[in-house]
């Protein structure tokens, strides 16, 4: 199960990618790191208006905020939703399908580089 997360405002996405619809594609050991998902004739603009926390999440995207995260696989990540800065040079972050051949949403997050973990987060500042 992956969970996309926001504690300061209580919000949770939790998505099965387990559920033949979904292509979940972890790369959080590339450079930069970050995760890809794919889902399927899934219209994720249209789904933010009928669900409160997706639209937390996407009217937070191209913004500079850092209170967005995402736990798979007993990792957790802060994501970045600075699309538009690096777009050109990685690709678009979010993208909705409509096409003869595919339809759905495709999700690139970026991670954050700094860590999520407080003792981490501690010796870094000292």
């Amino acid at each position: 199960m992956i969970r996309i997360f926001n504690k300061k405002i209580g919000s949770q996405i939790l998505i099965d990618e387990t559920c033949s619809w979904i292509k979940f594609i972890p790369k959080d050991y590339e450079s930069p790191p970050h995760c890809i998902i794919e889902m399927d004739d899934f219209d994720f603009y249209k789904h933010t208006f009928k669900c409160a926390d997706c639209g937390s999440f996407y009217n937070d995207f191209g913004s500079k905020t850092t209170d967005w995260c995402i736990n798979y696989m007993n990792k957790v990540f802060r994501i970045d939703l600075t699309f538009s800065k690096d777009q050109e040079k990685h690709g678009l972050g979010y993208k909705q399908i409509s096409s003869d051949y595919q339809n759905g949403t495709f999700l690139k997050l970026y991670f954050h580089e700094f860590s999520t973990d407080k003792a981490e987060l501690k010796i870094q500042l000292e």
